[in-house]
C-alpha cells in the first residue's frame, strides 16, 4: 500500500536505526570507559555484585594502611626498647666495675652518679616515645607481678638462700638430700600465713613414718609465712639479726634431715634436730636474750618451742661438737655421718656409741679445765646428763655472745681458724638466679611463677585496637609496656653496697625488655602477615570484579563495528524510505 500521510517504511527504518544508534552508543561507552557495567540497567545483578566488591576492596585498602600504621608504632617502640637495653647494659658494666676491689669508695660513688643519670635516661625514653601524640611506653607503675613481696622472697630462694644452705650443710655436716621433691609454699598475708606475724616464720612439713625411718617421698614442703618475711629486703631478707636467709638455712637442715637420717619417734630427739638447725648458722643472740648460762640448765627432753628451748638445744649441740673434737674427732659431723649411713633404723644412741668407740670415749666439760671431767655414757641420755651437769659453765666460759660472730659452726667462735661469720655473711649472697638451685632436691615452686624471676612483665601502658580487615570484627589488639626505671624495677638501683644484687636487678630488667621486644617482634610479624592476607584478598576481589564489570574489548569492538555498519545501512534505508512518497506524483 502506497500512503502519503503515513510512511510505514520510514517509520520502521527510524525504529531500527534508533535501536542501532542506542546499541552503538552503549558499545562505544563501554569501549571508552573500559567497563561493561556503567549503570544498573547494563546488568542489574552484576551491578549489585560489583558494587559490593568495590566496597570491600576500598575497605581492605584502608585496612592495609591501618596495619601499616600499627607497624610504624611497633617500630618506634622497638627503637626505644633498643635504647633502653643499651642503657641497662651500660649500667651492668658500671656495676661490674664497682664490684672490683681495686675501686675506692669515692670511685664507686662516681660510678653511682652515672647510674643515676642512666636511670633518668630510661625515664626520658619512656616519656618521649610517641606516635601521632600517643605515648606508648610512658608509665610510672611498678613491675607487674603476682605479688611484689612474694616474688622478692622467691628471688632470694632462687638466688642463693637455698643453694648456699645446701652447700654449707653438706660441707660442715656431711649430709645431703636424695633427689626428692621439696615444695616451696608461700603462705600469703591475706590468708594469714602460717600463724600470722610474730609466730612461726617458716617450717618444713613432711609425712614422717611413725617409728624409725625418714620422711615419705614426695611429702615435704618448705612453708614460709609471708607475714614474717616482709619486708623482703634482699639480699639477706627481713631485718637484723635473724635475717630471712638464716631462717631458710635453719629449715634446710630439717629438710635434709628428713631425707637423710632417721627422724622417726625413736630416731633423733627434738633438741638435737632443732639444735643442729641453729648451730649451722649460729644462735648466740638466743642465748644473749636469756642472760647467764645458768638459765640453760635443765632437762633437754622438755622441748616446748620457746626461745629458751632453741637456745638450750643450740648450746647442747655445740657442747657435743666440742666434746667430740676434744676426743680427737671432727665434731657433730661424725654423728651425722653415722646417722646417714643407715637412715632406716640408726638413732642418736647408735651414732654416739659408734663415734665413742672410734675415739675411745668422751669426757664432759669441767669449768676452767675444758673436757677433762668424768666420762660421758655414749648414749643420748648420757649426753643429756653431762650437759645438764656442766652446760651452764660451758655457756658462760666458751660461748661469747658479745662479739660479731653468731656462734655458727662455720665461724671463728667455734674454730679460731675460721673467719668471723656475722649475721649478714653467715649465709653468702651470690645472687645468681637458678630456677633449679639445689643439687640434691627437685624444687617445686608451688606458690609462685618461677619464670617471672628471670624477667617480669612491665606494666601495660597502652592498648591499641587496629581495624585490619573489612569487617567490624576484624581487629587486632596491641599492648605496649612501660620503659621507665620504676616499671623495670631499677629506679632504686645502688651499686655502692651490693653489686651482685644490682646486677641481678639489671639482668631482670634486660630480660624484661627482651621479653617485650619479642612481643613487639611477634606483633610486627603478625601485622605483616595480616597485610599480606588483606592484599591477597584485595587482589582476588579486584580480579573477580574485573571479570564482572570490565569490557571484553575483542567482543565489544566486533559488536561496535557491526553496529556501525548497521547504522550506515539504516541511514541509507531511511533515506530511501523517505523518498517513497515521491512516487505518488508519478502516478498523478
Amino acid at each position: 500500500m502506497l500512503s502519503l500521510n503515513t510512511n510505514f517504511t520510514s517509520l520502521l527504518a527510524q525504529k531500527v536505526l534508533n535501536l542501532n544508534n542506542k546499541s552503538l552508543g552503549r558499545s562505544q561507552e563501554k569501549l571508552i570507559t573500559g567497563l561493561r557495567i556503567n549503570r544498573p540497567g547494563d546488568d542489574a545483578a552484576g551491578y549489585t555484585i560489583k558494587t559490593g566488591m568495590t566496597t570491600r576492596i576500598s575497605s581492605l585498602s584502608q585496612a592495609v594502611r591501618n596495619a601499616n600504621d600499627g607497624i610504624s608504632m611497633v617500630q618506634i617502640s622497638m627503637g626505644a626498647v633498643g635504647q633502653a637495653i643499651e642503657n641497662l647494659q651500660r649500667m651492668r658494666v658500671l656495676a661490674l666495675n664497682a664490684a672490683n676491689d681495686t675501686k675506692g669508695s669515692q670511685d664507686v660513688l662516681n660510678l653511682q652518679q652515672e647510674i643515676k643519670q642512666r636511670i633518668g635516661q630510661l625515664d626520658t625514653i619512656s616519656q618521649s616515645t610517641s606516635f601521632n601524640g600517643i605515648n606508648m611506653l610512658d608509665s610510672t607503675a611498678p613491675l607487674e607481678t603476682i605479688n611484689q613481696n612474694q616474688q622478692a622472697v622467691l628471688t632470694g630462694l632462687a638466688s642463693g638462700w637455698l643453694e648456699e644452705s645446701e652447700r654449707i650443710i653438706e660441707e660442715f655436716y656431711g649430709i645431703k638430700g636424695d633427689g626428692d621433691t621439696l615444695k616451696i609454699d608461700l603462705k600469703s598475708v591475706a590468708e594469714g600465713g602460717i600463724d600470722g606475724a610474730g609466730g612461726t616464720a617458716a617450717r618444713v612439713v613432711a609425712n614422717v613414718p611413725v617409728g624409725n625411718g625418714k620422711s615419705v617421698a614426695g611429702s615435704m614442703s618448705l612453708e614460709i609465712d609471708m607475714n614474717d618475711f616482709i619486708p623482703p629486703n634482699l639480699p639477706n631478707g627481713g631485718s637484723a639479726p635473724v635475717y630471712n636467709d638464716r631462717i631458710i638455712m635453719h629449715e634446710m637442715v630439717h629438710a635434709i634431715f628428713n631425707r637423710s637420717v632417721n627422724v622417726g619417734t625413736t630416731g633423733v630427739p627434738t633438741w638435737f634436730n632443732e639444735g643442729s638447725a641453729e648451730f649451722i648458722h649460729g644462735a648466740d643472740e638466743r642465748i644473749a636474750g636469756l642472760g647467764t648460762g645458768g638459765t640453760m640448765a635443765g632437762n633437754l627432753t622438755g622441748f616446748a618451742s620457746a626461745n629458751a628451748d632453741y637456745a638450750k638445744s643450740f648450746a647442747a649441740v655445740r657442747y657435743m661438737h666440742d666434746m667430740i673434737k676434744a676426743a680427737g674427732g671432727n665434731g657433730v659431723k661424725d654423728i651425722f655421718t653415722k646417722l646417714q649411713a643407715d637412715p632406716s633404723t640408726k638413732n642418736l644412741d647408735d651414732a654416739l656409741t659408734e663415734v665413742a668407740a672410734d675415739l675411745g670415749g668422751f669426757n664432759r666439760y669441767v669449768s676452767g679445765a675444758g673436757f677433762s671431767g668424768a666420762a660421758v655414757t655414749a648414749t643420748a641420755a648420757g649426753f643429756e646428763t653431762a650437759f645438764n651437769a656442766s652446760g651452764a659453765d660451758f655457756i658462760n666460759e666458751q660461748i661469747d655472745t658479745t662479739n660479731a660472730d653468731t656462734g655458727s659452726i662455720q665461724g671463728s667462735d667455734v674454730n679460731s681458724q675460721n673467719p668471723v661469720k656475722n649475721a649478714i655473711d653467715v649465709v653468702p649472697d651470690p645472687f645468681e638466679l637458678k630456677l633449679t638451685p639445689l643439687k640434691y632436691f627437685n624444687i617445686d615452686w608451688l606458690d609462685g611463677d618461677p619464670t617471672k624471676l628471670d624477667g617480669f612483665n612491665a606494666p601495660i601502658t597502652e592498648r591499641t585496637t587496629l581495624q585490619v580487615g573489612d569487617s567490624v570484627s576484624d581487629t587486632f589488639d596491641m599492648e605496649f609496656r612501660g620503659l621507665s626505671a620504676t616499671s623495670l624495677g631499677v629506679d632504686k638501683l645502688d651499686i655502692t653496697e651490693n653489686q651482685g644484687l644490682a646486677m641481678r636487678d639489671i639482668d631482670r630488667a634486660i630480660n624484661t625488655l627482651t621479653n617485650f621486644a619479642a612481643e613487639l617482634g611477634a606483633i610486627q610479624n603478625r601485622l605483616a602477615k595480616t597485610i599480606e592476607n588483606d592484599e591477597s584478598q584485595q587482589r582476588g576481589q579486584e580480579a573477580a570484579r574485573g571479570r564482572i564489570q570490565d569490557t571484553d574489548f575483542t567482543k565489544e569492538i566486533a559488536f561496535s563495528a557491526k553496529q556501525q555498519i548497521l547504522q550506515q545501512v539504516g541511514t541509507a534505508m531511511l533515506a530511501q524510505a523517505n523518498q517513497l512518497p515521491q512516487s505518488i506524483l508519478q502516478l498523478i
